[in-house]
């Protein structure tokens, strides 16, 4: 055994709770509960997974405390006695590895949903929450509804302990009920909880106090603090200093350091483009003020153990982290066992807020499709082995090729290029954290010793050679068809082309399609120097990206100087150099381009189809977007679905025999 990271690995103490690392659990939303807020099977399964993967401290979702916080309809509750038994079996099913069960006190105020609780949500005040459709109009509430809050803040706090719970954390962030009291933007009171800081931050510590009478010493108390809003007007970190101050003197054992609200995403969960460890700055400002006081810790991409390891060296107590955990349950394990190249990563593609926060799914994980779903997922071995044969070597044919060969299969890999990874090494040039999933994925199947032939172009008479007992066809995407009239004038490719094409300062590129890969490829253009136009028909842009995406992708897009939208637009003509463009019958004339793009795919399904025709025995599963083009969440879900067929299926007769 190894210790890669041994400070990630050095036993630490919040209050009284010991723990077997520095590293916690950070409370996410999951989705896996039921509409009264108990806990699921799915739900346990993934805990105790969690547990079992050596995590110090295991943290459930944020549980409402009243049904009227409720902002999600699978999101889990501890409102009332009947949900103590549920999250007791959590908690059993968390020690029995070892770990510690921490419970997250929540409420949602403004964020709240009228369409989950079917009531008008609460807050400080009536400042309405324009983070979601439809937008939200809380009501301001009264004095004695306030100290009702508090109360149930402490009921919760007492059902935690009697399921078992070791830490209570408090949401102190991310523009939910206690935060909103603290920012000046959202808290215009003028009584006892509004005005001063002091007087904004009364109702977090009147929440703390109460939580600590009523849990005693031995219980340790968690609170996250953001440490700036990231909007004007709002809580920023000099008086984030100033309440967690405060928050010491009422015995909070640590504070977790976040920060942003609903309304500036880009800061509360960051994306793939951004780099590891966006609030380590601010938290190093509230430990120095703070020193002993109180213990630290932070969250924001910590899923890189250096990156953590680091963090950790500066003097930071503890880092929490909730992505990472929710793509490899091992995380710990691996840490400890010197096997870090094992770790799969979160890649920070925010599937997992789309899935839950925008559309109320189970939280799934594009690079660990068994996340959520850990006792259907869970890899066994095969009662009876098959040859598999997979087509196309990005990352759907990758993890499928990973789970067969992890399943017992005998796996064979064509790639008809000179490298895995297919679009996705495209889209990191814009999204570098997505190469890290390639590099994973590469290294496993290295690991697995599955076999792998770079220049292969498949066709049925290969297929009939290798006799496989089943056939992934994980070919991707090819163009889409041109539907433009025009000349030889303008040189034109497609997607593909765009990003192996030499480009400068002196290029204006018209790209036609202003979907998602559109978009991206885009950026790259501009990146490396272009003028570019994008020319979407539809009236906006990533109309197909998934919502949370969808943002960051458009701001990114309409923020560079290098691309002009033009919504609404058509490409009618190409001739003499010119492009003649439409929108709502008027016309215009664009001249000096140097290059058209096309950014249409379709599924490149060939050799499905033809498979299908002339072996129509030989079970042939589409994955990716040689089924359908989207992304790589559902790639991955493809992957994993296929493998689970492949294991329940008979062996072919017709393929042993020579082919039909």
């Amino acid at each position: 055994m190894t210790l890669d990271n041994p400070g990630l690995l050095t036993p630490g103490r919040i209050g009284a709770m010991e723990l077997s690392g520095r590293i916690l659990q950070a409370p996410m939303s999951r989705g896996l509960g039921n509409r009264d807020g108990s806990v699921t099977q799915r739900f346990i399964d993934f805990c105790e997974a969690r547990a079992a993967g050596g995590a110090p401290l295991v943290t459930t979702d944020g549980a409402n405390i009243d049904n009227l916080g409720n902002s999600h309809r699978s999101g889990l509750s501890i409102h009332d006695d009947s949900m103590i038994p549920g999250l007791a079996r959590v908690a059993e099913a968390v020690h029995r590895h070892g770990s510690k069960f921490g419970i997250e006190l929540f409420f949602s105020g403004r964020v709240g949903r009228q369409w989950v609780s079917f009531r008008q949500p609460v807050s400080a005040s009536a400042v309405p929450y324009v983070g979601a459709v439809p937008a939200s109009y809380p009501r301001e509430m009264s004095v004695e509804e306030i100290e009702h809050l508090i109360d149930l803040h402490v009921q919760g706090a007492r059902r935690a302990v009697a399921a078992g719970a070791d830490a209570i954390w408090l949401h102190g962030g991310h523009g939910y009920l206690i935060s909103a009291f603290i920012s000046p933007l959202t808290n215009q009171r003028t009584d006892q909880f509004g005005g001063t800081l002091e007087r904004r931050a009364e109702f977090a510590r009147r929440i703390v106090r109460g939580v600590r009478e009523a849990v005693g010493p031995d219980i340790a108390l968690l609170y996250r603090l953001n440490a700036m809003d990231y909007r004007p007007g709002g809580t920023d970190l000099d008086s984030a200093i100033e309440v967690a101050h405060l928050l010491a003197d009422d015995s909070v054992d640590l504070i977790d350091v976040t920060g942003g609200t609903y309304e500036s995403k880009e800061y509360s969960m960051q994306d793939a483009s951004q780099p590891h460890g966006g609030f380590v700055g601010n938290a190093l400002k509230v430990k120095a003020s703070l020193g002993d006081r109180v213990k630290v810790s932070v969250v924001q991409k910590m899923n890189d153990p250096e990156v953590a390891e680091f963090v950790l060296a500066q003097g930071i107590d503890f880092v929490s982290m909730a992505r990472g955990f929710h793509a490899d349950p091992d995380f710990v394990r691996k840490v400890r066992e010197g096997r870090r190249a094992d770790i799969i990563p979160c890649i920070a593609c925010l599937r997992c807020l789309d899935l839950f926060g925008l559309q109320g799914q189970p939280v799934g994980c594009t690079t660990n499709p068994g996340t959520s779903d850990e006792r259907r997922r869970r890899i066994g071995i095969a009662p009876r082995p098959r040859r598999v044969l997979v087509v196309g070597g990005g990352v759907a044919g990758m993890e499928a090729a990973v789970r067969a060969a992890r399943s017992g299969h005998e796996v064979e890999l064509h790639e008809r290029g000179s490298r895995l990874g297919g679009q996705v090494l495209l889209a990191a040039r814009t999204a570098p954290d997505f190469q890290k999933f390639v590099g994973y994925l590469t290294g496993q199947l290295a690991e697995l010793g599955v076999r792998i032939e770079f220049g292969s172009e498949v066709d049925v008479e290969l297929v009939r050679a290798k006799a496989p007992d089943a056939v992934v066809c994980a070919t991707g995407a090819k163009p889409g068809p041109w539907f433009w009239t025009m000349d030889d004038s303008i040189p034109r490719s497609d997607l593909f082309g765009a990003y192996s094409a030499p480009v400068g300062a002196e290029d204006r590129i018209v790209l036609i399609g202003g979907d998602w890969r559109g978009s991206m490829t885009a950026l790259d253009l501009a990146r490396r120097g272009a003028q570019v136009w994008i020319v979407e028909p539809g009236m906006e842009l990533a109309s197909d990206a998934p919502p949370a995406t969808k943002g960051r992708v458009t701001g990114l897009v309409n923020g560079h100087p290098g691309i002009t939208v033009l919504v609404e637009t058509t490409v009618e003509l190409v001739a003499d150099g010119a492009v003649t463009l439409q929108s709502r019958d008027e016309y215009s004339a664009l001249e000096g381009v140097t290059r058209i793009v096309t950014a249409e795919v379709v599924a490149a399904n060939d050799l499905a189809e033809a498979l299908a025709v002339l072996e129509p025995e030989l079970p042939v599963h589409r994955v990716g977007d040689g089924l359908r083009p989207r992304d790589m969440y559902f790639a991955t879900q493809d992957a994993a679905d296929a493998v689970e067929l492949i294991g329940l299926q008979s062996t072919p007769q017709h393929i042993r025999a020579g082919g039909s």
